[in-house]
């Protein structure tokens, strides 16, 4: 459970670099949580793209905690870049944020990015310059979104605009996880690689907008939701479409019909992130005159996501060694 900055306030402000640091992240990142986030993403995309690059099964090696690693710091970099960015809405709708409380300062937080970029840099750079390069981008990119939200007030203020120039991002981190793949394995570009990229950036997309979207009649004022500029049918459309196209995805590439052992049943596992998502269409019918947590339900279709397509890697991976 995250730590609010109210208890802060009444049990004494954490005080020193690493003290600042942990409340930040109790408060809004969750360690716990996105290191699992982190884990379950890259090692099931790398996991998988073993096996829809027709290579021998994989196994864990230390070299995949600079790859789990560097995802965390990344994600956690780009949080912190977040806090800036949304600074001025968060002062109406979100008080409690570590920014907008006095948690941390700007300061901090530069601090903070500074350690990460560092960290991140120095560990890729160590197993292959091109691949830390690829974050650097990735990092400068995010934050160069505190510049264009300031020049561009239909980035800053249009929730699909905003999606549009800073989704690279994340996907970058799933293209950062690919081109660790073919550094490590000398496996060549396929394909078949970039349609699972793609998978993973649907998944994404669903959680994204299904998270942010509410019956309109019931949004606060000024609160951005997707579904206020399309309405909720339309926006639980898109976000229901985008997911089934991820899971679609996936069984197109793993065919577990055409499978045999282990593999010809976890390739279906995938379709287990349909429950989440139909749960979430549930509450969003039987909640038209209140609101409901709409976040709870996305975030549980993504980790089924990433977990299913894990647990396939895995199991495709004894197949392979057993043969």
């Amino acid at each position: 459970m995250s730590v609010s900055a109210a208890t802060y306030l009444t049990a004494g402000r954490p005080s020193g670099f690493f003290g600042k640091l942990k409340a930040f992240a109790d408060n809004i990142f969750a360690p716990g949580l996105h290191a699992a986030f982190a884990a379950f993403w890259s090692l099931s995309l790398l996991g998988n793209l073993h096996g829809v690059s027709g290579l021998p099964g994989w196994h864990w090696r230390p070299v995949l905690l600079v790859l789990v690693l560097s995802v965390f710091l990344c994600l956690f970099f780009l949080r912190m870049v977040d806090e800036v960015k949304d600074h001025d809405y968060d002062v109406i709708h979100n008080p409690g944020r570590p920014l907008v409380s006095g948690l941390v300062s700007r300061g901090d937080i530069a601090r903070y990015l500074v350690l990460f970029s560092i960290v991140v840099l120095a560990l890729n750079g160590w197993l292959a310059w091109p691949l830390a390069l690829w974050l650097a981008l990735d990092m400068a990119y995010g934050l160069f979104q505190l510049v264009l939200e300031k020049w561009s007030a239909t980035v800053r203020d249009n929730l699909f605009a905003n999606l549009a120039a800073v989704y690279p991002v994340n996907v970058g981190l799933s293209v950062y996880t690919l081109l660790f793949f073919l550094d490590q394995s000398g496996a060549a570009f396929e394909a078949r690689q970039a349609w699972l990229v793609l998978a993973y950036a649907l998944a994404f997309l669903h959680f994204e907008i299904a998270r942010k979207s509410g019956w309109p009649a019931l949004a606060q004022a000024g609160e951005r939701l997707y579904s206020q500029l399309i309405g909720l049918p339309a926006s639980l459309m898109l976000s229901t479409g985008l997911g089934l196209a991820s899971i679609g995805i996936c069984l197109w590439l793993f065919q577990p019909w055409e499978q045999v052992g282990a593999a010809a049943f976890t390739g279906w596992l995938p379709l287990l992130a349909l429950l989440p998502m139909g749960l979430g269409l549930t509450l969003f019918a039987r909640h038209r005159q209140q609101r409901h947590a709409a976040r709870p339900p996305a975030v549980a279709f993504l980790f089924t996501f990433y977990l299913a397509l894990f647990i396939h890697a895995v199991a495709a991976s004894v197949v392979e060694w057993g043969a």
